[in-house]
């Protein structure tokens, strides 16, 4: 779980402890002041409530973890687990170009549906010797068939990667139209949008 998620539930257990403690002290006063046992018995209720949360919460981490996962992203909302890119960058980093496209390539093709795997693909792709071609392939094919509609900064910050990168092994006219193309996608803001016409006219000037 990412460090956000740990804290949005570790709030969330801090609210509902507060209000069931509020709620308990309530019913304790209430049952002093009538010295009604039936008002003091459902006090406990809440009380317990506090007393169980706090020890799934630091005592068993790992449920309270999957219960809060479970009320964030619904199962329903999930096909599979998320794809854990973190190595994938420690190898960047670290020049293992080639470790980034074997391994990828060994999973199923729709991991490339999401453009920071193709990011991360086409960055090794363009960085590996005798490669270029297939990174390149790789983002134009993910342009014509796989971008998500839904908005995602990784989509301009991939059609850019694909400019800069593009400019020795593409004529501009090629790229120029792609981008063109893209520009009138949804999955761009109307703010990405004119970033990427303004990349296309400069494009254009400098030809």
């Amino acid at each position: 779980m990412s460090y956000y998620t740990d804290k949005i539930s570790l709030w969330i257990m801090k609210l509902i402890c507060c209000g069931a403690f509020l709620f308990a002290g309530h019913l304790f006063f209430l049952a002093f002041r009538n010295k009604s046992v039936l008002v003091l018995l459902v006090a406990a209720l809440p009380a317990g409530l506090i007393a169980s949360l706090l020890a799934v919460r630091y005592f068993l981490p790992g449920i309270a973890e999957k219960f809060t996962y479970s009320l964030l992203m619904p199962s329903r909302h999930l096909d599979k687990a998320p794809m854990i890119l973190s190595p994938y960058y420690g190898y960047l980093t670290n020049g293992a170009y080639q470790r980034v496209i074997d391994e990828l390539d060994a999973h199923p093709a729709q991991i490339f549906r999401d453009p920071e795997v193709v990011l991360i693909y086409a960055q090794a792709c363009m960085n590996a010797r005798g490669r270029e071609e297939v990174g390149l392939l790789k983002m134009e094919s993910f342009f014509r068939t796989s971008r998500r509609e839904n908005g995602n900064a990784l989509n301009l910050q991939l059609l850019f990667f694909y400019a800069d990168s593009a400019r020795r092994f593409r004529n501009p006219e090629t790229i120029v139209a792609i981008l063109s193309h893209e520009a009138k996608m949804n999955c761009y803001s109307e703010h990405e949008k004119r970033a990427i016409l303004t990349r296309c006219a400069a494009m254009r000037q400098h030809k």
